[in-house]
């Protein structure tokens, strides 16, 4: 009788350090981590959920969780990483950078006689204006001419030397001949005549202008005799390098007559004693 009532105190006892331990065990479960966390699964035709169990001695907690929002957007799995908005507009713009080359190549082709009958009455309003403005270089050529001093060019007019003479009718003939051959053998016979006069004063400048410029600020040459000479040698360097202009007998006459006077004021120099 005795020793049954010790069993059942035993009994009691252990039944009571039992309960106590799994109460224990149960609130640390509920500050610590799952002891094992699913992996999410989705179906094809629900929104994508999670299942999350927790394991905590003998008790077993399922959670379902949803994964993302529910509302998203279809069209956003469509999405590209080059945009079919962006890739049509680089498109256009290629497009138009070529649109006005092949629009001005298409027009040209098609009015390609009138714009050739255009570009012959440019050529020939070009020609037209050279023209004039040889004229009137050779018209200021000759007024510049005039104003040097006439005895010297009358001493001249008067000489006799067969050379001077001689070389004279030859200009002449070369000018009915081919008025621009005329004009660069005049301006030889300048360079000449300026050439001794530079010698005779000692003037060692290879520059024909500065040649010229010594002369007059020596005092040998009349001041007169530099804007004549730079528009003669204007009209020369037209009439060599400017080939497309025709240019008439009368105006390389015109020429030779404004060469000769100044030439003779460097003559004057170079021979007189």
């Amino acid at each position: 009788m005795r020793m049954g009532r010790v069993l059942l105190l035993v009994s009691l006892t252990h039944f009571v350090a039992m309960a106590g331990y799994a109460s224990e065990g149960e609130a640390e479960c509920k500050s610590a981590r799952p002891n094992k966390i699913t992996i999410p699964r989705s179906k094809p035709t629900e929104p994508p959920v999670g299942e999350i169990t927790v394991y905590c001695g003998s008790q077993t907690t399922t959670q379902i969780v949803p994964f993302g929002s529910t509302d998203k957007n279809p069209k956003d799995d469509l999405e590209t990483p080059i945009s079919w908005a962006k890739l049509l507009d680089a498109f256009f713009k290629l497009l138009t950078s070529f649109a006005w080359p092949l629009a001005a190549i298409w027009i040209s082709y098609i009015f390609r006689a009138e714009l050739r009958s255009l570009l012959g009455r440019m050529s020939t309003f070009k020609y037209k204006e050279m023209e004039a403005k040889f004229e009137r270089d050779i018209a200021t050529a000759k007024a510049q001419s005039s104003r040097l001093e006439p005895n010297k060019t009358k001493i001249w007019n008067d000489a006799t030397l067969s050379g001077v003479l001689t070389t004279y009718e030859l200009f002449q003939r070369i000018a009915a001949t081919s008025p621009r051959a005329a004009i660069i053998e005049y301006w030889i016979d300048l360079e000449a005549a300026i050439s001794a006069a530079a010698k005779k004063a000692k003037i060692e400048e290879r520059s024909l202008t500065k040649r010229v410029a010594a002369l007059i600020e020596a005092g040998h040459i009349e001041a007169d005799a530099m804007p004549l000479f730079l528009k003669l040698r204007d009209i020369r360097n037209q009439a060599t390098h400017l080939s497309e202009f025709s240019i008439s007998v009368e105006d390389a006459l015109a020429y030779l007559d404004s060469v000769l006077r100044l030439g003779n004021e460097f003559r004057h120099y170079a021979v007189d004693a």
